[in-house]
């Protein structure tokens, strides 16, 4: 049942359908017929439970009329679900409980949510038990990130789309994927650019990503803010300090000028702007960390967005962590394998970020021969042809570093030169920006292999 926990969430909570009409759509849809009882049982344990409990109405009743008397801000979770307060103040209605002393500020609440759907704003999520304005910057940031998640999923904003596809997170969401991926991809061009001293290039790359970052901001795709928290730590760590600082302040104006303030990002960019610096590798660390906490909790591990959020935080880790290894973040490649097939998606994620690291740690003849077996996996791909470029691109690109560094110049233009003949591929199937920042990367190992002629004659580099 652990396989289709994000199809049954869907269904039961968000679409409200029975345990009946649950059942009825599990046997057309998979060929399994659990019975009410182990899917009840499995429901109570998953904690996706309908209903309120007499007892809970009457606890959070209570913490209502404490909140009122000391003039404090709080929400509440039960079972680590967000509380919806109109179906608590329904329940009381409906089974005849006394008005407690904080029924004043029910109303007030719930008079707030009314207006704010009545100005046709962005959801306003519902939240956990905490009193903010006590909290630091940094709890207060994680707080909003625990807030969007949560209330994302429970309101239908974020939608189940199949275990072996990402969710469904916004109207608009190819577009705004397509700007997220042009605004790193500047970023990325702006710091390779840097690190080769080409600085006319890095300036101009780093001001076209400023100047996409106020549409991306506006986004309310679920990856948005994961890669800005990512990028802000990385163009620190890269020894462009002030820059960073500078992308964390314009986040946050972005997001109070362009953004209305009760859309589901607001208060989370606010708590970044107010964060320091000092803050920031564990921010990034702890909401990774959540990310894919919560994404387990509403779609089950067998969701691809699931293996995706882990496999992020892994990255992280794996990069910035010189003693983290693969056996404790990474899972077995063979019990991928056995599960999903050799072909999938999330094997090949697993053997990418393999040969990326040992890359990145200097480990270039285990580089080497890992992603000559990757490039062969992802040669056998022959029905999906985005996903066959994309890995293409990745594992020759990685192999061509490593025969870079290995001093093998030959085999390393060759390599090179497929990175960019997959990626050329890869560019006719749609408007890609994925890999603007490894051409730049390709270009400048070909030049310096007395080759960049050739590339710019063939491929228009």
């Amino acid at each position: 049942m652990e396989k289709y926990k994000g199809e049954i969430f869907q269904l039961y909570i968000v679409q409200k359908k029975t345990l009946k009409d649950v059942i009825t759509s599990l046997k057309r849809d998979h060929n399994i017929n659990p019975s009410p009882q182990v899917l009840k049982t499995k429901i109570r344990k998953w904690g996706f439970q309908k209903n309120v409990l007499r007892s809970d109405v009457r606890t959070i009743l209570s913490l209502l009329s404490h909140d009122e008397a000391t003039d404090r801000d709080m929400s509440f979770s039960l079972r680590d679900r967000p509380v919806d307060l109109k179906r608590i103040e329904n329940h009381r209605k409906r089974e005849g409980m006394a008005k407690a002393p904080g029924k004043a500020r029910i109303d007030k609440v719930l008079n707030r949510g009314n207006q704010a759907a009545g100005a046709n704003q962005p959801f306003q999520a519902p939240v956990v038990v905490l009193t903010l304005q006590h909290y630091r910057a940094p709890e207060k940031l994680l707080w909003e990130v625990d807030v969007l998640i949560k209330g994302s999923f429970e309101r239908g904003c974020w939608s189940f789309n199949g275990n072996d596809s990402i969710i469904s997170s916004t109207a608009g969401q190819e577009v705004e994927v397509s700007h997220l991926h042009t605004f790193l991809s500047h970023l990325n061009v702006g710091s390779t650019a840097a690190i080769s001293e080409d600085y006319e290039l890095a300036g101009e790359s780093w001001r076209k990503a400023f100047l996409t970052l106020e549409t991306v901001v506006q986004g309310q795709y679920h990856d948005i803010i994961p890669n800005l928290l990512q990028k802000i730590n990385d163009l620190a760590r890269e020894g462009h300090g002030k820059l960073a600082e500078f992308l964390k302040q314009q986040i946050f104006h972005c997001s109070k000028i362009l953004q209305g303030p009760n859309t589901s990002t607001s208060a989370i960019y606010q708590a970044l702007g107010d964060l320091d610096m000092t803050h920031m590798p564990d921010i990034e660390t702890r909401v990774m960390s959540n990310y894919h906490k919560l994404f387990e909790q509403y779609l089950g591990s067998s969701c691809y967005n699931s293996f995706v959020m882990m496999m992020n935080a892994a990255r992280r880790r794996l990069l910035h962590d010189i003693w983290a290894t693969f056996d404790e973040c990474l899972p077995k490649l063979h019990y991928l394998d056995a599960l999903y097939g050799p072909l999938d998606r999330r094997s090949l994620d697993v053997m990418c970020l393999r040969v990326e690291t040992l890359n990145q740690r200097g480990l270039c003849i285990q580089a080497e021969a890992e992603a000559l077996a990757f490039i062969r996996r992802a040669e056998m791909i022959l029905e999906d042809k985005w996903i066959r470029f994309y890995n293409l691109t990745r594992g020759w690109f990685h192999l061509g570093s490593a025969q870079y560094f290995l001093g093998n110049p030959t085999s390393a233009i060759q390599s090179l030169f497929c990175a960019l003949r997959s990626e050329a591929e890869l560019c006719k199937l749609g408007d890609f920006n994925i890999f603007q920042g490894e051409r730049v990367i390709i270009k400048d190992y070909l030049k310096r292999l007395g080759a960049s002629n050739q590339a710019e004659d063939s491929l228009s580099i």
